[in-house]
């Protein structure tokens, strides 16, 4: 299916897990995708990959907590592809830690990163969509948005309810300029930060699978995959909510 042929997408956090797989997912259903992320390599990683399957892709590196650096991303990406149709705000980071062992500096870098940077990304691409007559962003929230679970940081609970109210206000406000906006909010997802988690023995495996119906962890190319459709043509009546993909951790 080549539903986003003749699209142009930006995907954040583009660099691996998540990002990578939908970047990919993105460019297998036709679109032009810049891949930004903090680390070039890893963006060019991707980029490359998609390049050899025939898709066409551009790395580009971008902190998105600094507006410099979105700014510079979203002209790449006008100057490359000459538009800019979808935004896949995914670039987040988390902690694993309680809520009184996480510092000022890390609470703050958090927010920077999981909810400026989908403000300042968003805000760079907006006016591009709207020259052109419109477009997606899709947030990367997650299921702590809704269920917050004992041991999970406080600052990435408190940043991914964030997301959410962000995303909602964002579809009422983008909606009369034809700019869809919803969220995605991935459960346990087999990314290089739960890899580390798990190594690291904050969490077994387990007793991740314990918390859902599936019984198993996500692998990222399920998310990507549905990240793929939501920005599709097809997924164009889901406005403003958050479509959960948990393995029915909400409802165990």
């Amino acid at each position: 299916m080549k539903d986003l042929q003749d699209k142009v997408a930006i995907v954040t956090g583009g660099g691996g897990g998540i990002g990578a797989a939908s970047a990919s997912a993105m460019a297998a259903r036709g679109a032009s995708v810049v891949v930004a992320d903090v680390h070039h390599a890893s963006a060019e990683h991707c980029a490359s990959a998609i390049r050899a399957a025939g898709g066409e892709a551009l790395a580009v590196a971008a902190d998105v907590a600094r507006k410099g650096e979105v700014d510079a991303m979203v002209g790449a990406a006008i100057q490359r592809f000459g538009r800019l149709d979808i935004l896949f705000n995914n670039a987040g980071i988390q902690y694993d830690k309680a809520m009184e062992d996480t510092s000022e500096e890390e609470w703050d870098r958090l927010f920077a990163i999981n909810v400026k940077g989908m403000f300042l990304c968003s805000k760079a691409a907006i006016p591009e969509m709207e020259r052109q007559g419109g477009g997606v962003i899709l947030n990367c929230a997650s299921v702590a948005s809704f269920r917050p679970l004992m041991g999970m940081n406080t600052a990435y609970v408190a940043s991914k309810g964030a997301v959410m109210a962000m995303t909602r206000d964002m579809a009422v406000a983008l909606a009369p300029r034809n700019i869809r906006v919803l969220a995605i909010c991935p459960g346990p997802t087999r990314t290089p930060i739960t890899a580390d988690s798990i190594a690291r023995g904050v969490i077994t495996e387990d007793e991740v699978r314990a918390l859902q119906l599936t019984d198993r962890i996500a692998e990222p190319a399920e998310i990507g995959a549905i990240a793929a459709y939501l920005v599709s043509p097809e997924a164009r009546y889901f406005v403003g909510t958050g479509v959960v993909a948990d393995g029915g951790m909400c409802i165990v």
